[in-house]
């Protein structure tokens, strides 16, 4: 998607927009996209964690996001839309953690904020045992 999300006033539109663009004509992929695009620009803040399942193993990376979220054209599609993170652990096996926490952190191809089992202030515990 080539257009810069910051000049997007609110989901309805960003919904409207995915539709035109795309010629999307099923709601629940719409609905899809929108609850996947729309955070990065409007919801995530500097500080928030993310966490990324490896492509490579069975393992986590974690991070903080550390900037305002950028929009770059001259980025490689689909490269445009991206906020800078520091990675601060790495190939966590997912082992380390209760079954519960990974279903908690929900499918690992969304944008979520994880809200049950108590799952964030479990992990944040987790990372200052070390």
């Amino acid at each position: 998607m080539d257009v810069d999300l910051r000049s997007i006033e609110s989901r309805d539109r960003l919904t409207d927009l995915l539709v035109e663009k795309y010629e999307l004509d099923k709601r629940r992929t719409v609905i899809n996209w929108t609850s996947q695009i729309w955070p990065i620009a409007h919801r995530m803040e500097i500080g928030d964690w993310v966490v990324l399942p490896s492509k490579r193993s069975r393992t986590l990376h974690f991070g903080k996001i550390t900037g305002d979220y950028v929009f770059d054209k001259s980025q490689e599609n689909p490269y445009y839309h991206y906020r800078s993170v520091k990675w601060f652990a790495k190939d966590i096996p997912r082992d380390r953690f209760d079954q519960d926490i990974l279903y908690s952190l929900g499918a690992f191809m969304t944008v979520c904020k994880i809200h049950r089992n108590n799952a964030e202030e479990r992990i944040k515990e987790m990372y200052h045992n070390n």
